[in-house]
């Protein structure tokens, strides 16, 4: 089974050993380094916080990097790397996710961009500073349990003027709603993390 989703909104290194704690710190026990043949995500399981002592009930504490990102900044380095993808993988972004095609610009303001991901595409207002459609396809096999890990962050893919910010969000009636939803996807540890870029936000 297939769904194929397009959203439009209603409103306008790698080893890590040493994980901080509101609570206090834990120091993991050192562990023996991930064969290199490994895919990036697959060594990213060999050091998932489970491994590395980290348990569900300790969710609540956590704040293992900056701006309460649920993991560490040096993980979130390393998952800001695979974006941007290159015009290749762009091509099979579409051909995947806009199989009837993209939605055309609204107007001639030049304020629409396309962000790719590998597992989603997601079209821009740099005026608004929030995605004004998100469109994938979605597999039986996509749809797999996970933890969620909230680690929002500016999409350094924009140019600063156009981003949308933490502080943007520092005030009492909104929160930040994900236009392309965590829990579709699950299917790897890094591509749920990167639901979490300000350019897949929107006030609710």
């Amino acid at each position: 089974m297939n769904k194929f989703r397009t959203f439009l909104p209603l409103l306008s290194a790698m080893a890590i050993f040493h994980l901080g704690l509101l609570s206090g710190s834990v120091q993991a026990e050192t562990i023996e380094l991930p064969d290199e043949s490994l895919s990036f995500d697959e060594q990213i399981e060999f050091f998932s916080e489970e491994a590395l002592g980290l348990r569900p009930e300790n969710a609540g504490t956590m704040a293992i990097g900056s701006d309460g990102c649920e993991i560490s900044d040096a993980l979130a380095a390393q998952f800001d790397l695979l974006i941007p993808i290159d015009d290749a993988a762009k091509r099979d972004a579409e051909a995947e996710h806009a199989e009837f095609g993209l939605p055309e610009q609204i107007d001639d303001t030049g304020f629409e961009v396309l962000l790719h991901h590998n597992d989603y595409i997601l079209g821009y207002n740099t005026n608004l500073k929030q995605p004004v459609f998100a469109t994938y396809r979605l597999n039986r096999a996509d749809i797999v349990s996970g933890d969620r890990r909230d680690c929002f962050r500016e999409d350094h893919r924009l140019e600063e003027e156009a981003r949308s910010t933490l502080e943007d969000y520092d005030e009492p009636v909104f929160d930040r709603g994900h236009l392309v939803p965590v829990g579709d996807m699950h299917r790897k540890f890094s591509t749920s993390v990167n639901t979490f870029y300000l350019s897949n936000m929107m006030p609710q």
